[in-house]
């Protein structure tokens, strides 16, 4: 009997590996790299940057062009 609880979720099963693609929230987007604490992800044509750090979330990176 459950008591009216719902079951527990089963965990993603998602590779994350460089060249991989995953769902982050309703997103889905590359992995293009890791970083000390996360992954750094683009879109499908790689027109939009981001960066991943479990717990924390999802934040656009900021692109800096060396000159």
């Amino acid at each position: 009997m459950n008591y009216g609880h719902q079951a527990a979720r089963k965990p993603a099963q998602q590779v994350w590996a460089i060249g991989e693609q995953v769902k982050v929230g309703f997103l889905s987007l590359r992995i293009v790299g890791k970083t000390g604490r996360g992954w750094k992800l683009t879109n499908k044509d790689a027109t939009k940057h981001y960066e991943f750090e479990p717990h924390i979330g999802l934040f656009a990176a900021s692109q800096q062009v060396a000159a």
